[in-house]
């Protein structure tokens, strides 16, 4: 049995409320509701309702990958190997890394960079690693795992 989409309504923060047959369904991103062509009037066919599926899973790993950038830069290998961790299907880490690939916010330039650890070393050569100074680079981007390996190396050299 097929349903009518019978009314679409912006809600904050870019979701959209669906209505199909006259009643409340789901509230839906919506980039996901115009990527699945949603429309009043089309039908919610099981075609339908899979590439709807498709594009909500792909939303939720773009916005896991874009919230996994935003705490620091990240590889095309790392943002896979995070999105499967946390068990995102395959279409959906690719359509979400491709994405972000066209954004110019994942590319491989960050493999090229020395490892963190050996960055982490050399910014803190010479001053030593005060509180302060570990709480500039977290809010930087730099790992709190790193940051503690490399101030409880610091604490066994002094």
């Amino acid at each position: 049995m097929t349903s009518i989409v019978t009314g679409l309504r912006e809600r904050k923060r870019g979701r959209v409320a669906v209505e199909l047959d006259g009643r409340p369904w789901r509230v839906l991103p919506a980039d996901v509701v115009v990527r699945a062509g949603l429309a009043v009037g089309r039908q919610l066919d099981r075609h339908t309702a899979r590439e709807l599926g498709r594009e909500v899973r792909r939303a939720r790993a773009l916005a896991a990958a874009t919230r996994t950038l935003a705490a620091s830069d990240r590889s095309r290998e790392a943002l896979e190997r995070r999105l499967t961790r946390a068990g995102h299907p395959a279409a959906a880490r690719e359509g979400a890394i491709a994405t972000l690939g066209r954004a110019g916010l994942a590319d491989d330039a960050v493999a090229a960079l020395e490892p963190e650890v050996v960055r982490v070393r050399a910014l803190l050569e010479g001053q030593g690693a005060t509180p302060a100074l570990l709480r500039r680079l977290a809010g930087r981007g730099f790992s709190r795992d790193t940051l503690d390996e490399v101030a409880g190396s610091f604490a066994q050299e002094a």
